[in-house]
C-alpha cells in the first residue's frame, strides 16, 4: 500500500511538472524553461506511469492467488522501471543548473519519492529472496 501511495505521489509530481511544461502562459511569460529539462521531465513522467501500473498490479496480488514466479517477475519489472527513473533523475540533476525555478522544484520533489519507492522495492526483493514461496505474511502484504 505504501509503495502504491509513493508511486501515486511520484506520478502526480511528474504529471504536475508535465502540465507546466506545456502551459502556454508560462512560455509567453518568458520563464526561461530549459527544453532539455522539459524533455527529461516528460520522460520521467512516462516512467512514473509505468511504475503506477506496476504498483497496481502488485496490489491486486494481495487479493488473488498468484504464483511466486509472478510476484518475482513483477518486482523485477518494477526494479527496471525504478532504475530507468533513476537514470532520468541523474540526467535531471546534471541539467538542473539550466532549469527554470519550477523545473528545479520539480526535480527536488521527485528525488525523495523515488528513493522511498526504491527502498520499498528493495525490501520486497529481499523478502522474496529469503523465502519466495511465503507470500501470505502481513509484512509482505504491507509492502505491496
Amino acid at each position: 500500500m505504501k509503495e502504491r501511495r509513493t508511486a501515486r505521489k511520484l506520478a502526480l509530481a511528474l504529471v504536475g511538472a508535465g502540465c507546466l511544461i506545456f502551459t502556454p502562459a508560462l512560455r509567453a511569460a518568458g520563464m526561461g524553461d530549459s527544453e532539455e529539462v522539459s524533455k527529461l521531465l516528460s520522460e520521467a513522467k512516462t516512467e512514473a506511469f509505468a511504475l503506477k501500473e506496476d504498483a497496481a498490479a502488485m496490489e491486486t496480488f494481495t487479493r488473488s492467488e498468484v504464483t511466486w514466479e509472478s510476484h518475482v517477475a513483477t518486482v523485477n519489472l518494477i526494479k527496471e522501471h525504478i532504475n530507468a527513473v533513476g537514470r532520468e533523475l541523474t540526467k535531471l540533476d546534471a541539467a538542473r543548473p539550466t532549469a527554470s525555478p519550477w523545473q528545479a522544484t520539480a526535480i527536488d520533489r521527485i528525488k525523495p519519492l523515488l528513493k522511498e519507492l526504491a527502498a520499498n522495492t528493495e525490501a520486497i526483493i529481499t523478502h522474496l529472496n529469503k523465502n519466495p514461496r511465503n507470500l501470505k505474511t502481513n509484512e509482505y502484504k504491507d509492502y505491496l
